[in-house]
């Protein structure tokens, strides 16, 4: 089984990274500011806060991933439902420059979606696993 993650090195994916520990550092430093007007209750909803920011990403890194087996290929993301496509029907891999890249069938058809979030790299790998064409 072929499993990749989405690439840290993608801008995409490093943006994502950037704004959520931005945002979790800047909730630390706003509740630390004024730590002593907080009650505990207060406190505690601020760690939370702070940990959903900054466990975020890692869920990302996680979560968002293809994987091909002997069968299938299957793509995951963070929210929302799984997609599968059966492996013998997979002739093509678009690669987008931006925004989506596609699976196409043997007719060009799309078969399933996902977002630009791997290296060229991880995809040439899934290409040659697929025995399928790279499309620019």
């Amino acid at each position: 089984m072929l499993v990749l993650r989405c690439s840290p090195t993608n801008p995409r994916v490093l943006s994502v990274i950037v704004l959520m520990g931005l945002l979790s550092l800047a909730t630390l430093i706003a509740g630390i500011t004024s730590i002593g007007t907080l009650d505990l209750v207060q406190i505690i909803v601020w760690l939370l806060i702070v940990a959903v920011f900054a466990l975020i990403p890692a869920a990302y890194l996680r979560r968002t991933r293809l994987e091909l087996d002997d069968r299938q290929l299957r793509v995951h993301v963070l929210i929302g439902p799984s997609s599968k496509v059966d492996r013998e029907r997979i002739r093509a891999i678009t690669m987008a420059r931006r925004g989506t890249h596609f699976v196409l069938d043997a007719d060009g058809r799309r078969l399933t979606a996902f977002r630009d979030l791997w290296s060229y790299r991880q995809l040439e790998s899934l290409r040659e696993q697929l025995h399928a064409d790279l499309v620019e």
